[in-house]
């Protein structure tokens, strides 16, 4: 038999998780080390309130000093869902920079206005909603 060893160990950074893989056969050490950056998405920052993009990163904001998410999002090409925890639509940001309450009619279609989102709350300026919806679509594109 072989003499085969394999140290795996998996280290996750805020921005960048990183897996480290050493394998030693018979005194030779062969080690495979990749970053998984792609992988990792951002966090979008809407009035102090954070969305994330996936429940990896939603669990990561538990043990974060600047506090939890509280939904996800889910980009597509012209529009943002904002999600709550239960992954349920509240909200949208279109390509245009516009914020709006999404709710579901009883026909089953989505209702946009602009009224104020519960998980993102009232602004108090016009100037920080533009502000905070111009730098979440920059960083998703």
């Amino acid at each position: 038999m072989s003499n085969i060893s394999t140290y795996v160990t998996c280290e996750s950074v805020v921005n960048k998780a990183c897996i480290l893989i050493v394998m030693h056969y018979n005194g030779y050490k062969l080690s495979n080390q990749r970053n998984e950056t792609k992988a990792h998405k951002t966090m979008i920052i809407l009035n102090g309130n954070k969305f994330a993009a996936n429940d990896t990163e939603f669990t990561n904001s538990l043990f974060d000093t600047d506090g939890t998410c509280v939904g996800f999002y889910k980009a597509y090409k012209n529009t943002v869902n904002l999600l709550d925890m239960q992954k349920v639509k509240v909200g949208v940001i279109t390509k245009h920079g516009v914020l709006a309450l999404a709710s579901k009619l009883d026909n089953g279609k989505w209702w946009y206005s602009y009224g104020d989102i519960d998980l993102v709350g009232a602004y108090d300026k016009y100037s920080d909603r533009y502000n905070d919806v111009k730098q979440a679509l920059t960083k998703l594109n």
